[in-house]
Formats: C-alpha cells, sequence, structure tokens
C-alpha cells in the first residue's frame, strides 16, 4: 500500500486503544465502511500504550504507521511503529520525566519530526527528529527566555522551502505562545508571538495553496483567534 492511496484509511481511536483499518472498494469511502481493528496497544513486554487523539500518526515511506505516546515503554513511552498488518514496534524509549506526545510529520528526507512539552530537565519543550529505525536527535531545545518559544504541543510541519513550521503553547515575546520556523540543522526563529492573553496555540500549522501557513488558538480574539503567516520563500 502506498502513501497516496485511495483505497484505504487510516484511524487512531484512544478510547478502544487501537488502530483502525477501513477499506474502500473505491476512491471515495461510503457510509457502511466498517472499521477492522489492525493492533490493540497493551503495554505488554514493553510495548507502549495508551495513544491520545492528538498523537498523530503518520506513514511513512515503507507504508508502515509511526507515532509517538507518553506510555509504556519503559514508562514514559517512545516512539512506535505498526504495520498495517498488525505488528507493533517500540523504536525509541522516552526518558523519565519526558511528555512527548505530539505525533509526528514525515520528512522530505523520509525521517520524522516531533515535539516534546518537556524532557529531563527541560520542562518547555523541544523538537527531535527519528529515522525509521528509531535514532533520535535532539534539534533544538526551546528556552522560553529573549522571546524564545516554549512548551510546543504539536508536531511541526514541512512546508514548499524545505523548513518545518510550527507552534508553541507558551513563550514567545509575551508569553501567550509563538510561531516558529526550524530549518533542518536546528536553528529556530519565532516568527510571531501571540499578544492576546491565554493564546495558547496547540494544533499544527497547515499551508495554503497560496504559500501562507494557517492556524489556530483555543482562546483570544473576540471569539477565537486564527493565524495566517507567509512562509519564507525557498532559501530563505
Amino acid at each position: 500500500m502506498g502513501i497516496s492511496s485511495a483505497k484505504s484509511s487510516f484511524l487512531a481511536i484512544s478510547r478502544f486503544l487501537a488502530f483502525l483499518m477501513i477499506s474502500a472498494g473505491s476512491a471515495v469511502l461510503a457510509f457502511a465502511q466498517t472499521p477492522v481493528t489492525i493492533f490493540n496497544f497493551n503495554m505488554a513486554n514493553g510495548n507502549v500504550g495508551a495513544p491520545k487523539p492528538f498523537d498523530i500518526a503518520v506513514q511513512g515511506r515503507d507504508a508502515n504507521l509511526y507515532s509517538t505516546t507518553n506510555a509504556g515503554g519503559s514508562g514514559n513511552g517512545g516512539v512506535y511503529v505498526v504495520t498495517p498488518a498488525g505488528t507493533e514496534k517500540r523504536l525509541h524509549n522516552f526518558p523519565s520525566g519526558t511528555y512527548c506526545n505530539s505525533g509526528l510529520t514525515l520528512g522530505s528526507d523520509g525521517n520524522f519530526y516531533g515535539a516534546c512539552t518537556s524532557l529531563d530537565e527541560n520542562n518547555n519543550g523541544l523538537l527531535f527528529k527519528v529515522t525509521p529505525a528509531g535514532a533520535f536527535t535532539t534539534l533544538y531545545r526551546f528556552t522560553n527566555a529573549n522571546g524564545d518559544g516554549a512548551r510546543p504541543q504539536a508536531p511541526p510541519i514541512q512546508a514548499k522551502d524545505g523548513n518545518y513550521y510550527g507552534t508553541t503553547q507558551s513563550g514567545g515575546a509575551y508569553g501567550n505562545g509563538a510561531v516558529y520556523k526550524l530549518i533542518p540543522t536546528g536553528t529556530v526563529t519565532v516568527l510571531y508571538s501571540f499578544t492576546d492573553p491565554g493564546a495558547a496555540p496547540t494544533a499544527p500549522l497547515v499551508q495554503g495553496t497560496d504559500g501562507n501557513l494557517y492556524g489556530s488558538t483555543p482562546n483570544g480574539g473576540a471569539t477565537t483567534s486564527a493565524l495566517s503567516l507567509k512562509s519564507p520563500r525557498q532559501g530563505n
């Protein structure tokens, strides 16, 4: 099954602690489709478990599903892979004190990118890269100082310019969260700091056909606050 196949769709439903597969006989899913459980998370024998609804699962180039959870493994969750046939493998253990449940983004290099709200002594969060084989690299640690962001909740997305963009729930110039740009070598630039008290963005961004980045915040503005930022041109 290829990444772009329209004949199957995977849903992660944490209340059942399972990956579900829905197969369709045409390019359009019918309402009568029946979910099929392909893996039940049980945290036995060192398996990870208890994924959250916001633990975004992504399909790798090998057609397997990759994501994160903050439970099971050595005790604090980790990065895992589940095959369409229902085999799970833990790729990386998160250390004690970790809270990493953003899920993952597949990069153009075939590796996966994610975020930790906290990790070890760093309570401001970090951005990381992990290979399909489980090699884990910390790319950037947020400081929550001098306008830097803190506590990212969602994985960064890769834009057309090859860089990664995301949000932090706190930090920035006003302490209400920020939008950042991460270049693959690990340098982070804060593009925007939220001014509305308690804006606290937690959702990932999406890039529109106009090249802009769009997102939302749970608080701020008259009712809710929305964001639109234009991504830098290729090479900037």
